[in-house]
């Protein structure tokens, strides 16, 4: 379980936001953003490909104590992606800065083969370091 202690610094740096229904894998575009804008997509709030041909899938959660997701939820996402490789998937949980310390993330159902579950801590002053410079921007 990550704890405060216990954590690296990396940079994301993200191009484009593309929101919408999100495309197949292999028309996705490296280091694109794509939020579905149906309030009921399966599993992720939000995902990204990396230049690597990692899938990454998001979920921002306001939950204090336990995050579980479902395998079945985890299985519509990436059939809706059509995308199979679970090697190269990877599921993230973004808890709100102040619960991040005390969150536990587990699978609801059998998780034989499937991702470790990250936590990705966000720091507390986050939105004011995102300031995006619109000349990065295609």
């Amino acid at each position: 379980m990550p704890s405060s202690t216990q954590f690296s610094l990396f940079n994301l740096k993200l191009i484009k936001l593309d929101q919408g229904l999100p495309p197949q894998y292999l028309d996705m575009k490296p280091e694109f953003l794509y939020k579905s804008t149906r309030q009921n997509y399966p599993g992720v709030d939000m995902m990204y490909r990396t230049n690597e041909g990692l899938l990454y899938g998001l979920q921002v959660t306001r939950q204090k104590n336990i995050r579980k997701i479902r395998i079945s939820a985890v299985d519509d996402w990436l059939n809706s992606v059509g995308f199979k490789d679970l090697q190269k998937v990877r599921i993230v949980v973004i808890p709100s800065p102040r619960f991040a310390d005390e969150l536990r993330v587990e699978y609801e159902g059998n998780s034989e083969g499937y991702p470790e579950l990250e936590v990705w801590q966000v720091p507390p002053d986050y939105n004011q370091q995102w300031i995006p410079d619109i000349h990065d921007l295609p």
